[in-house]
């Protein structure tokens, strides 16, 4: 006969875990409700969510205009033309 504070036996228990299975369960979930709080903590910072969106925002500006430099100068050697021509035709109505 058993007392109640024997522990139980596989030999009643097929099914029954080891301490270390259960152990190694508890830490498991321990891991994953871990990082369930991390995920819900990163969505409900909306200020850092902002900041990582801007940083995002700025990184893909930068990087279009560095694959088309071309434009930028297009237009400023415009400008500088457009300018030079304006102040030529000026300059030689007066004099």
């Amino acid at each position: 006969m058993t007392t109640p504070s024997d522990p139980p036996s596989a030999d009643r228990h097929p099914d029954a875990r080891s301490r270390e299975q259960i152990e190694q369960e508890i830490e498991a979930t321990r891991r994953q409700l871990g990082e369930t709080v991390d995920q819900l903590s990163e969505r409900l910072d909306v200020k850092s969510r902002i900041k990582a969106e801007a940083q995002h925002r700025r990184e893909q500006v930068v990087a279009e205009m560095q694959r088309r430099p071309a434009v930028p100068a297009a237009v400023a050697a415009g400008v500088v033309l457009l300018t030079t021509l304006m102040v030529w035709r000026r300059r030689r109505k007066r004099g």
